[in-house]
């Protein structure tokens, strides 16, 4: 009972934290290469956290929170950055954020669809989700 919220917090602090390291290099006057460079290794970083907790836990609950969270910053689309920073390179950044909003929607559909497969080929339906 107490996994899952500490799962889920967890998942949120890691995406904070990653939000925060790229705030913290745009306050600090880094250039744009510097920053969309940080995008990419941040989308990476919350893909590669969410995916090592769910390889070594089974936890799918930070995959589901990065896959929000990175859906969050997708739909934004760098409203603030609009005709500060070049058009192309939000269009990239938009493109890569969204890409790993799919990779982790694409896990999670993945991890359900393997559940519920398992639960018809054992016919285990007392354990639906």
């Amino acid at each position: 009972m107490v996994r899952w919220p500490l799962v889920l917090h967890f998942g949120w602090v890691t995406a904070a934290a990653l939000v925060n390291f790229n705030n913290w290099l745009a306050l600090r006057g880094t250039n744009v290469v510097g920053k969309e460079t940080a995008v990419y290794a941040s989308v990476g970083a919350a893909l590669g956290v969410a995916g090592y907790v769910w390889d070594d836990a089974g936890d799918i609950g930070v995959v589901a929170v990065v896959c929000w969270a990175l859906s969050a910053v997708a739909s934004n689309g760098a409203k603030s950055a609009k005709g500060v920073v070049n058009a192309r390179v939000l269009k990239r950044v938009r493109a890569v954020v969204t890409g790993g909003a799919g990779v982790a929607g694409l896990g999670l559909v993945a991890k359900l669809a393997r559940h519920v497969f398992e639960l018809v080929l054992y016919r285990d339906l007392s354990r639906v989700i």
